[in-house]
């Protein structure tokens, strides 16, 4: 049994320090996002190996969808299993024969075609096939984000790393990526009423990348998509894009990419991404519909919503923004934002959204690259404050001998126990009293990221409480806040 912790969630300097340690002991299972397109991907048998030894595997590669790219496929020691060409679908099959220790097998990506901007990918995507019996493994800009914070991790490349990046990049980086839908961004396979969300979450986070490196080179520094990736993984090390993770962060492409986070998020969600300064939803949903033929017009990028998970991370980022630019436009957004709810559509978010939204944000993304070293810390600052202010929880069952269950055997039961500290803001940064705060909504389950029990504790005023009669063993936990008007924030880390 695990004792429980509490997660001082108000205490910014304790609260770094727990989440930085759960971020490394605990992993959860990610929301994914792949670029775009292919049929749904159901390549060799469950598990993916023939009777010669033979490994059979595929997947999509996209920012957005991605034809004619090269996929070498290398040992975990570096040497070259094959190269696969991905097809007019943007998907590839791969046929390989490993040993043992080649695992994880790395995938990286070079050439092709992207469909929505044009010409080849801005940076270099990368996965890996981290099990024998992974039969799907996509390549997108969550799983090289992923990748590249898993070699930053003591050990490198291996799976209790890879595990542990996934849950610090998706804990914090989704870019509207629906959990649900999409439980992890290189295993899950692609369907008509998933690909949509892949594609455009996949999309948001490569202009976030672009944006960053235009940023960034206005200002006289030289960077490419590359560096902008590597500089983001090394400071999501610690789980937070505040500039101060491991060696090779860089403050202040970490404050760009944090308010044209903002920027490119007000875009996504009300369904008017710009690629190249040109709103690009039309080409988006025809890089859809040519790779991924059968899908109704209904599925595509104006029916994906909006997430609880993504509001965070919006609203963190029109805080950024506001700590370098404190503007009635930018303040208006935020007023906006903050009445957003999980679950609205584009449509929804395009009527209350102001139409100037983007140009309100340019001044401040216009000027982050030249901000102090003052402004810097403070707009990263800002980001890491906003993503501790939801509570966090953790726990485990006591175990207890229940009845007699026939031929013997018993049943051991327990009670699982938990404690947390009442937020004191909400994802906006707006003050909370403990008078709004309805209650708490606890979700659990027996494996990483897949959460079967719910439990609503309805005492706003409560940190602690108790849930009764499970089964004893180890279990995984996310935690929300609700306000006495029902409205639930985003949910907590995992923890066990």
């Amino acid at each position: 049994m695990r004792n429980s912790y509490t997660l001082q969630s108000n205490s910014l300097f304790a609260g770094r320090l727990l989440r930085a340690a759960l971020a490394v002991i605990f992993t959860l299972m990610l929301a994914a996002c792949g670029g775009g397109g292919g049929g749904s991907i159901d390549v060799g048998t469950t598990a993916a190996n023939t009777s010669s030894g033979e490994v059979v595997f595929g997947g999509s590669i996209g920012d957005g969808p991605v034809t004619g790219a090269n996929v070498t496929v290398l040992s975990a020691q570096g040497q070259t299993l094959g190269v696969i060409t991905s097809d007019q679908n943007a998907t590839y099959q791969a046929r390989i024969t490993p040993g043992a220790s080649d695992y994880p097998i790395q995938l990286v990506v070079s050439g092709g075609t992207d469909l929505v901007t044009g010409r080849q990918p801005d940076f270099q995507m990368e996965s890996f096939k981290a099990y024998p019996q992974d039969s799907i493994v996509n390549v997108n800009p969550f799983s090289t984000l992923v990748s590249q914070v898993a070699r930053r991790l003591p050990g490198g490349l291996n799976h209790a790393n890879i595990n542990t990046a996934k849950s610090l990049v998706m804990g914090r980086l989704t870019f509207g990526l629906d959990r649900a839908s999409l439980p992890d961004p290189i295993t899950s396979p692609l369907t008509t009423g998933n690909v949509a969300k892949l594609v455009k979450a996949s999309e948001a986070l490569g202009e976030a990348i672009r944006r960053t490196r235009d940023r960034m080179n206005a200002s006289g520094a030289q960077v490419n998509g590359n560096s902008v990736v590597r500089a983001l993984a090394a400071d999501m090390v610690d789980g937070h894009p505040d500039g101060l993770g491991v060696s090779g962060t860089n403050p202040r492409l970490t404050a760009v990419f944090n308010v044209v986070t903002a920027q490119v998020l007000v875009e996504a969600l009300s369904n008017n991404l710009r690629v190249n300064g040109v709103i690009a939803t039309n080409v988006i949903d025809q890089s859809i519909l040519s790779t991924y033929p059968g899908i109704w017009t209904s599925q595509l990028t104006g029916s994906v919503r909006v997430t609880s998970d993504v509001l965070s991370e919006l609203r963190t980022a029109i805080a950024a923004a506001q700590a370098i630019d404190n503007s009635a436009a930018i303040a208006n957004i935020s007023t906006v934002i903050g009445g957003l709810y999980a679950g609205a559509t584009p449509g929804t978010v395009s009527n209350v959204l102001p139409s100037s939204s983007t140009s309100g944000l340019a001044n401040a993304v216009n000027a982050i690259p030249f901000a102090s070293s003052t402004q810097i810390s403070s707009v990263n600052q800002t980001v890491y404050a906003q993503g501790n202010s939801d509570p966090g929880s953790s726990g485990s069952t006591g175990g207890s001998t229940g009845g007699s269950t026939g031929g013997g055997s018993t049943t051991t039961t327990g009670n699982l126990n938990l404690r947390w500290t009442a937020p004191s803001a909400r994802s906006d940064g707006s003050a909370l009293s403990l008078s709004e705060i309805g209650g708490y909504k606890i979700y659990y389950g027996t494996s990483r990221g897949n959460y079967s029990g719910s439990y609503d504790e309805t005492n706003g005023a409560a940190t602690s409480t108790t849930v009764n009669n499970l089964p004893s063993g180890t279990y995984y936990l996310v935690m929300s806040t609700y306000d006495t008007s029902g409205r639930e924030g985003s949910r907590s880390s995992e923890v066990t």
